[in-house]
């Protein structure tokens, strides 16, 4: 009864911020499709795989380890908790340079080898999606640090501030051509993932000073 009472929150708050994340996630594909060119969806699409696929594999492996860690943290030593963040962070960031500069730089002619030279365009977009998918992979396995310290509320009204944000932003940016609603499209993500990470520190550092030493 006692887990029960301490778990009522999950199913409440995960779930329905949950489908709203996934949502947000899907909402690029659907406003591209609606505004422009069907090339243009298919360029995108194949951006999205290909850059996601590195950021699942090892954000998943990595972010296992963190929440075991972070979840023994929490109950015995949560002062360990801000190092556990900053170390997974910086180590993330490491792989995430390592990872995708080489889009930055060789986009088109990486896109253009591997997929085909008609591809090429893709590869001037993963010059821009880049950007924000390498933030996303550093944060994204840092958040699981809501569950191990039971503040599921807290990411759950970030996950509804992102959902209202992307559409919004969505929304307005349909009216420029395609190359700018990408920017406009990034700069939100960078940004709204920006304060993610800095709500991570700002919730652990409550939880820490609650929980004492």
């Amino acid at each position: 009864k006692k887990a029960l009472l301490k778990y009522k929150d999950y199913p409440l708050f995960q779930a329905p911020s949950s489908v709203l994340n996934s949502i947000a996630e899907q909402s690029p594909v659907i406003f591209i499709s609606r505004s422009f060119l069907d090339s243009t969806v298919g360029f995108f699409s194949l951006v999205l795989k290909t850059l996601n696929a590195p950021v699942a594999l090892i954000s998943k492996s990595i972010g296992q380890v963190y929440f075991q860690r972070v979840s023994e943290h929490a109950n015995s030593s949560p002062h360990l908790l801000l190092s556990d963040i900053y170390s997974v962070a910086f180590k993330l960031s490491i792989l995430s340079v390592l990872l995708f500069l080489p889009v930055v730089f060789f986009g088109p002619e990486l896109f253009s080898i591997i997929f085909g030279s008609e591809w090429v365009e893709a590869g001037l977009y993963a010059q821009i999606l880049v950007y924000s998918i390498s933030v996303k992979f550093v944060v994204g396995p840092l958040s699981t640090i809501f569950l191990a310290i039971d503040r599921i509320k807290v990411a759950s009204m970030w996950q509804l501030a992102y959902f209202v944000v992307t559409i919004s932003v969505l929304v307005l940016a349909t009216s420029f051509e395609f190359e700018k609603f990408l920017w406009i499209y990034v700069f939100s993500e960078i940004v709204m993932y920006l304060l993610y990470f800095l709500l991570i520190i700002h919730t652990t550092k409550k939880y820490v000073a609650m929980n004492g030493l």
